[in-house]
C-alpha cells in the first residue's frame, strides 16, 4: 500500500489518501538448445522454458527472427559463435529478455571432392585411380565402390569387373579434424575399346575348324552391323545384320566355289563417343 499527502503553503489543511499498487514480477526468461555445437550448415532446435509466455521473439544472430513460444529451429550456414536472444511478454503484459552470448558454436565442415583417372576405363584394363581433392583439414577418408569394395586410403586404386560394361557410383566420405563430415558421389564408367579383326581365309569343309567367315571384335553395336559378301562378278551371295551370324561358304544352300570373295562391312561402335566404320576387303575360301 502506498500513502499520499497533499498540502499547500496557504494554510489549507493537508489531505491524506492511500492506494494499492500491485507490482508484478518480470518473467524469468530461459531457454535451451538441443545442441550448442554443430557443423555448417547445421540446424539447431531451441525450446522456451519461460513460464506464462504470451508472446516470444527469437533472435539467432544469423539474420533470422522468429515469433513463437513453441520449439523453433533455425539453420546456421557460416562457421562462428552466435548470440541467441529470447524476448518474452507474459499474460500480464510484463516483458523481459535473455541473451546467451556465444551460445552456439558452428564448426567449418570439410568439402568432399575427388577425381578419377582414367574415366572411363575399359574392360581390357578396368583399373581406375582415385585422387582426393577435398578441402578443410581432412583426416580420414572412406571410399565405397558400390557393393564391390571399399578403401580407407586417401588416394586408392580400384579394379572394376572386366566381364561387362557398366556404370558404378563411387562415394567418398571425409571427416575433418574437428569431427565434421561431408560426402560426394561420382560415376565411374567401364566401357569398351573398339576392336575389329577379319580373317583372310576360311575352310568350310566340315572338320569343325574355321568353318564360318565373320569379324571378331569388341564394342560393336548389335543393331549397327551389316556384312555383305560378293563373288568375283560382283554378285551379292550373302548378307548378315547379326555380328554373330557369319557366312558358312554356301550360296542358296549349295557349297560356294573355292576362290576369293569380296566383302564389305558397316559397323557402329558403342564407345563413349560413338562412331560408324566402313570396311572393305577380300577373303579366300578353301575346302
Amino acid at each position: 500500500m502506498y500513502y499520499f499527502t497533499l498540502s499547500d503553503d496557504c494554510g489549507t489543511p493537508s489531505v491524506y489518501d492511500s492506494v494499492y499498487v500491485n507490482i508484478r514480477p518480470l518473467p524469468e526468461v530461459n531457454f535451451v538448445a538441443d545442441t550448442d555445437l554443430v557443423c555448417n550448415p547445421g540446424a539447431v532446435t531451441f525450446e522456451n522454458l519461460t513460464d506464462s509466455s504470451a508472446s516470444c521473439v527469437w533472435s539467432f544472430g544469423n539474420g533470422v527472427k522468429l515469433e513463437s513460444c513453441e520449439k523453433v529451429s533455425t539453420k546456421f550456414v557460416r562457421p562462428g559463435n552466435y548470440n541467441i536472444k529470447l524476448r518474452v511478454i507474459d499474460f500480464e503484459g510484463c516483458t523481459d529478455s535473455l541473451m546467451k552470448e556465444a551460445y552456439i558454436t558452428v564448426l567449418p565442415a570439410p568439402v568432399a571432392s575427388f577425381n578419377m583417372t582414367p574415366n572411363p576405363v575399359t574392360v581390357l584394363d578396368p583399373l581406375m585411380k582415385f585422387n582426393d581433392a577435398s578441402r578443410g583439414n581432412v583426416v580420414s577418408w572412406d571410399w565405397s565402390f558400390e557393393s564391390l569394395g571399399s578403401s580407407k586410403e586417401q588416394n586408392p586404386s580400384f579394379s572394376f569387373p572386366d566381364d561387362d560394361t557398366a556404370k558404378y557410383p563411387v562415394r567418398l566420405l571425409v571427416q575433418s579434424e574437428n569431427g565434421c563430415v561431408d560426402d560426394t558421389i561420382m560415376t565411374a564408367v567401364v566401357g569398351v575399346t573398339y576392336t575389329f579383326f577379319v580373317p583372310s581365309s576360311f575352310t568350310p569343309n566340315g572338320d569343325g575348324n574355321n568353318e564360318v567367315f565373320k569379324p571378331v571384335g569388341m564394342g560393336i553395336e548389335d543393331d549397327q552391323f551389316l556384312m555383305q559378301i560378293y563373288d568375283r562378278w560382283g554378285k551379292l551371295v550373302f548378307e548378315s545384320k547379326d555380328q554373330n551370324t557369319g557366312w558358312d561358304g554356301t550360296v542358296n544352300g549349295s557349297p560356294a566355289q573355292v576362290g576369293t570373295y569380296t566383302w564389305s562391312m558397316f559397323i557402329g561402335d558403342y564407345e563413349e563417343v560413338k562412331e560408324s566404320h566402313e570396311y572393305m576387303g577380300s577373303v579366300a575360301l578353301f575346302r
